[in-house]
């Protein structure tokens, strides 16, 4: 603020609690989709990625796949281990399976073969990754409506934007209804390497 710089943020979610900030552009994050191949037969699981921890919220995830009677495959560092202490009572290894850190391969697989991504987040993230690599690969979001969760998943096309857990389940419930080659497109149409490539430099040739 005190140098008047020019900032790109990666969503309008993002500049919320920096209102006087000079904002020149918001440019996306990208995937590369050929690496994230798209499949349109699901296995019978709910998944979600990232680090274990109260800001993730994980606990919701499983709280959705036990009323349900689904699997939840969890993956990701843990973050919070008194968070994770908290967590490894329903962990059982077969409906609630964590994986740990895994690598791209393993991670791309589930990606490809889940139900549906679960992204019950307690914080405003002001992007979200991980819903468009699941995306990129055909899986629905099913996200609570934080930070930047409303530019990045589309609303009744690309999964569901929920408030809480009773509307959360019910999104997983008709979560069949959504078009798994529509979520590829919307990745291929927004957040892919060429997009955010084109869209940086028309933001810094805008300042010049």
């Amino acid at each position: 603020q005190a140098y008047n710089t020019n900032i790109i943020t990666i969503s309008n979610a993002q500049r919320k609690d920096f209102p006087n900030l000079n904002y020149s552009a918001t440019v996306y994050n990208c995937v590369d989709v050929e690496k994230y191949a798209f499949n349109p037969t699901p296995q019978d699981y709910l998944l979600m990625m990232g680090t274990i921890g109260r800001h993730k919220n994980q606990g919701e995830a499983i709280a959705v796949a036990k009323e349900l009677g689904l699997k939840l495959v969890l993956a990701g560092k843990i973050r919070d281990q008194d968070y994770f202490e908290e967590l490894k009572k329903d962990i059982d290894g077969e409906q609630i399976k964590w994986l740990g850190e895994i690598g791209f391969e393993e991670k791309l697989k589930l990606y490809q073969n889940a139900k549906a991504f679960i992204f019950p987040i307690n914080w405003e993230e002001p992007f979200g990754l991980v819903m468009i690599e699941a995306m990129s690969c055909g899986t629905p979001i099913v996200a609570f409506n934080r930070g930047a969760v409303t530019e990045v998943v589309r609303d009744n096309l690309t999964g569901y934007i929920v408030d809480n857990h009773i509307q959360m389940v019910e999104a997983v419930k008709k979560i069949d209804s959504i078009d798994r080659l529509a979520c590829r497109k919307h990745v291929e149409e927004n957040f892919t390497v060429e997009k955010i490539i084109d869209e940086y430099e028309k933001a810094l040739q805008a300042l010049s």
